[in-house]
């Protein structure tokens, strides 16, 4: 088994610095690419996870595949795939990101400006319409996924992560790859999701990621969730009443124009939300957000 330890080389090319992140399912860490003398980011899956659940490794060959083809500078950079020495242990090398999660934004300053709202949303948007238009839809965008990059200390740009629970939806997708759900599976973080993905239906397309994404802005707009609840039973069934407290009742100045852009986000009936994610950003830019006080 690959111990994963700072110091150890990977694939005769890659040699582990530090741990950037470690979950359940696996980690990441800072490495040194040999060959090109750069420092990239290494993401794992644990092999007793891999060798516990076998869908495992096609999410991650699903996520190494669908990033890897979506054209914008807003979507993390895939620069390799394969299995470590030890044949067991998959690992995906990306671009080395300098900056922090919106997760780790939020956390720390509880909201933001609406003008960065406004970019943050503008810049997932791309990252969307350039995946939508592949027939991928990411499934689980939440401020976890979202990256604020830095440069020279300036805000740079933002970065959509973990393509891993992507479902594609035309032959336009990734060829090989599979959706990975049947008929009442769940897939995606459940504060996030939309009712169609709570419910478990095949038909998921990209208008789930709209609500999603309307749901992190409304999240970074008040600090607050939509849609709360002390169990995954009581967010879901907030989520499906899809009844929220306006965003204009959450933060006092801002303009009524918002909740309507809001009610089309979160509209429960996918025929009535955006089209798409460039009407959605293109709705909001509209709106004068930048006029008011922060």
């Amino acid at each position: 088994m690959l111990e994963l330890e700072p110091g150890t080389v990977v694939a005769d090319k890659l040699r582990l610095l530090k741990p950037l992140g470690q979950g359940g399912m696996g980690s990441v860490w800072l490495a040194e690419h040999l060959s090109l003398g750069t420092e990239v980011a290494v993401k794992f899956i644990r092999p007793e996870r891999a060798a516990a659940d076998p869908s495992l490794i096609r999410r991650f060959d699903n996520e190494a595949k669908a990033a890897a083809r979506i054209a914008s500078d807003h979507v993390v950079r895939i620069q390799d795939y394969g299995l470590a020495d030890d044949g067991t242990t998959p690992y995906l090398v990306m671009e080395r990101l300098r900056g922090l999660s919106l997760d780790a934004v939020l956390d720390e300053r509880g909201r933001l400006p609406p003008t960065e709202v406004v970019r943050v949303v503008s810049d997932v948007a791309e990252a969307l319409h350039a995946a939508h238009a592949l027939g991928i839809v990411h499934r689980d965008i939440k401020p976890q996924n979202i990256f604020l990059t830095e440069r020279d200390g300036r805000p740079g740009t933002v970065k959509v992560l973990d393509f891993g629970v992507a479902k594609v939806v035309s032959e336009a997708g990734v060829p090989g790859a599979s959706a990975l759900t049947a008929t009442g599976t769940v897939i995606g973080s459940p504060p996030y999701m939309s009712p169609e993905q709570l419910e478990g239906r095949r038909d998921v397309d990209e208008r789930a990621d709209l609500w999603s994404l309307g749901v992190v802005a409304y999240q970074a707009l008040t600090g607050r969730l939509p849609f709360e609840g002390e169990s995954f039973v009581r967010v879901g069934a907030a989520v499906l009443r899809g009844r929220y407290v306006p965003v204009t009742e959450r933060r006092k100045g801002l303009p009524a124009a918002l909740d309507h852009w809001f009610a089309k986000c979160l509209c429960v009936d996918v025929a009535g939300r955006f089209e798409g994610a460039e009407e959605m950003a293109r709705a909001l830019n509209a709106i004068a957000v930048d006029e008011l006080e922060d």
